[in-house]
This record gives C-alpha cells, structure tokens and sequence, in this order.
C-alpha cells in the first residue's frame, strides 16, 4: 500500500495535461493583474490622503503601507515580464506553425559556411520551447517573489511590536533600522543561517540537536517554510547567479519604484526622483511654493484635503471660506478645551426645551473650544471671534471645520493666510504651531 506522500509525488493524468496548456491562465491572470495594479497607486495614494488625517500613523501602518507597495510592485514587474515573453512566444509559436520545417536552406543564397553556421543554431522549435519555460518560471518567480516580500513585511512588523512593547528605544524608528531589520529577515528566509548551521554536523548530538531546533523556528517564524522548497526546486535546476541576478533585479527595482511613489506624499525612508527633466534650479527649498490642492476648485472626490482648503486662489467675495481637516491628533487638545468650558459632553437632555437650551449653550462653548484650538491670521493679523461648524468637504467628504473669515476691508492685492494649531507638547504644555500657509489673491 503506497503512503500518502507516494500518492502526492506521482502527477495525475489530467494535471499532467493541464500543466501544457496553462499559457491561456497565465496571460489572462497577468493581463487583469498588470492592468489593476498599474493604477492600483494612485488609489492607494487616495485612500492614504482620506485616512491618514483621522488615524495614528505609526511605524506599524508605515511598514504595512511598504509591503502592499512592493509586494504590488514585485507582480507588476513579474507579470509584465510574462506577458512581453508570451507575446514574443506566440508570435515564434506561429512561424512555427506556419513553417514546420523551419528554414528552407534551398531556398537561400548563403554560402555553405554561412548555412552551417546556421544549421548549428539553435531552431525555432527550440526557442518556443525556451520561450515557454521562461514564461512558466516568470510568472512562478512573481508569485513566490510576492510571498516571499509578504512574509519579510509581516515578520518585520511583528519584530517591531515586541520591541515596541519592550521599550527597545526610539531607533526602532528610524527607517534605516526598519530596513536592517527587513534585510536581516530576507537573509534568513532564504537560507543563509540554515547554510552555516547545518552544512556540517557537529561531534555532539545536542548541538545538532539545537541547531535543528533553531531552524526549525526560523523557518516558521519567518513563514519561510511556505516557500523554500518551491525556491529551492527552482535553484538546483537552473543557473544560480542568473536567478540571483533576476532576483536582486526585481527586489531592487520594486523598491526603488515603492520608495519613489510613497515619496510623493510620505517622507519616511523614501526618496525623490526626477525623470525627462534637467532643471535643477525649480524644486527648492524655502521657495514659495502654491500648492494647487489647497484650493477647493482643484479638489476631486479621489483628492482629499490634507490640511486646509479654502475656494480659490482669487477671491471676490466678502467672506473667505476657510476649511481645516479634523486630525486625530487635535483630539488631546480638543478634550482640554471641552473639560475647561464644561461643553456638555454625556449630557442627555430632559426635553425638548431642554435640548435647545442645551444645544444653543453648546454651539458658544464649541467656537471657544475651536478658536482655542486653531489660530487663524491673515497678513499676520489675528482673526478674532470666528464662528466654527463641524462639516465635510463637499467634494472629497473630508472630516473637518469651516468658517467664513470677514475680508472686506483687505486691499485688492495678494495676502497670506496662516493656520496655526495649538498643541500639547511632551512637557504636557500647550504650544502654539505652523500648520498652513495659504496664498490667495483678493479682486
């Protein structure tokens, strides 16, 4: 009686056949997959814009917003590859089938040398059957390749959290440990420690014995064992420095491509790069830029409001609508401010009357609250008494206050609005900072 494992090493008939006729999958899987991941970025960016306000963007999140990148970025570069190589395929393919026998060498003009020559090279057969064999070992490189990166990112964050909740220290912060740490983690997932561990045994059976077990943790730890044995068949039947290279290539490049797309709107271990553009004197510091996503006219529901917003960049009206994200971290303040005017937080009204007797007390309290809070000036002149409502944008349904500040009396010449934000610092004191700067022009 055969045991299971016989029974999973022996291929079935019609997985047997199906393994030849698998070209169809593949390219309707990468296809779909390259087409959703092209634009998946941009969403991404989107969603990052619409949370990041309202949440704590701790290192965690950071890490997990690096591994859906490159784990995205590794298929779109695999699956890219699969494609272009059964495009190539294909068309070899159909030669193939319209040429069976290949070059006619009867038909040529070439001298003998040159049709030796010929003849000893390789056949369009032998290319399709190559062809194939990249193509298959492309789109199964993508897909390891992308579990590989899922389980470094997941380690890594555990990592992480133990060494957060142990009070490690604020290096685990610094995005040049969180790469050591996710290079460290590679090194071990592909092997390097089992290499020097178990390549020779040792005298004493315990040590074999905790050089085993240690392995064995690893390898479980870091959720190698979902992979290894696909990498490993991979490796001992194909040149080891050309999949090294394609391996380093595909890592390298998807991080590359991560760090400068997350550059774009978040700073942490990423970088900014210039493409098909030679000016050097544009992108400076301390110049005064205007950013055209401060004004709702630019707004799109897919194009959230980070900080502040107000209509446009000229204004004609009397009144200049100024709007200010809610951001979790006003929340500290917020709870002073509510505490110290009594704002009728738990408060259940009796009755109706009741209610609006409340609810009028309220709406005082909460402008205090929110001119404690936010610190509007135009010209570096303060704006005194503004009336707050809590609203949200009406484009990109961003969480936030609005108010109408009073310009009447302003010339019809450029001004600044500044919005500064009061905050607890880690003295536990209140401290006045910058938030926005926001040009615009009055008509």
């Amino acid at each position: 009686m055969k045991n299971g494992k016989d029974k999973y090493d022996k291929l079935p008939d019609w997985l047997r056949l199906l393994r030849g006729q698998t070209w169809q999958i593949e390219i309707l899987i990468a296809g779909s997959t390259v087409y959703t991941l092209f634009y998946l970025s941009d969403y991404i960016r989107s969603f990052f814009y619409s949370v990041y306000p309202g949440i704590d963007f701790s290192l965690t999140r950071t890490i997990t917003l690096f591994g859906v990148y490159i784990v995205t970025r590794i298929l779109l570069i695999g699956f890219i590859a699969n494609l272009i190589i059964r495009a190539v395929w294909l068309a070899y393919l159909g030669i193939n089938f319209a040429f069976p026998q290949g070059v006619n060498f009867d038909n040529l003009n070439n001298n003998e040398e040159s049709k030796r020559i010929l003849k000893s090279q390789a056949t369009i057969l032998n290319r399709v059957t190559f062809l194939e064999l990249l193509s298959k070992l492309s789109y199964s490189l993508a897909i390891l390749l992308a579990i590989f990166m899922t389980s470094v990112f997941i380690t890594t964050v555990l990592v992480h959290f133990v060494l957060e909740e142990i009070g490690f220290g604020s290096i685990i912060y610094e995005a040049w440990f969180s790469y050591m740490v996710a290079i460290i983690v590679a090194t071990i997932q592909i092997g390097v420690i089992d290499r020097i561990m178990l390549s020779q045994k040792s005298k004493r059976p315990l040590i074999n014995k905790i050089k085993k077990w240690v392995s064995v943790f690893l390898e479980y730890f870091t959720l190698s064992f979902l992979f290894r044995r696909e990498f490993l068949a991979i490796k001992s039947n194909t040149n080891k420095w050309v999949l090294g290279l394609s391996v380093s290539f595909i890592l390298t490049l998807s991080s590359l491509i991560t760090s400068y797309q997350i550059g774009k709107y978040w700073s942490y271990g990423t970088f900014k790069m210039k493409f098909l553009d030679d000016r050097e004197y544009y992108d400076i510091d301390y110049d005064p830029y205007i950013n055209i996503y401060d004004y709702d006219e630019n707004i799109t529901e897919n194009k959230s409001v980070l900080r502040v917003s107000i209509p446009s960049m000229t204004i004609k009206s009397r009144y200049l609508k100024v709007f200010v994200t809610s951001w979790g971290q006003f929340d500290k303040m917020l709870l002073h401010g509510f505490n110290k005017h009594d704002y009728p937080l738990d408060y259940e009204s009796k009755n109706n009357e009741d209610y609006l007797e409340t609810k009028q007390r309220a709406d005082s309290i909460f402008n205090l609250v929110i001119n404690d809070l936010f610190i509007v000036e135009i010209d570096n002149v303060k704006q005194e008494r503004l009336r707050w409502k809590t609203t949200r944008h009406p484009k990109s349904k961003t969480k936030g206050y609005v108010t109408f500040v009073d310009i009447e009396k302003l010339k019809n010449k450029e001004h600044k609005l500044q919005v500064f934000v009061n905050y607890f610092d880690r003295k536990n004191k209140i401290q006045k900072g910058r938030w926005k700067d926001i040009y615009f022009w009055k008509e």
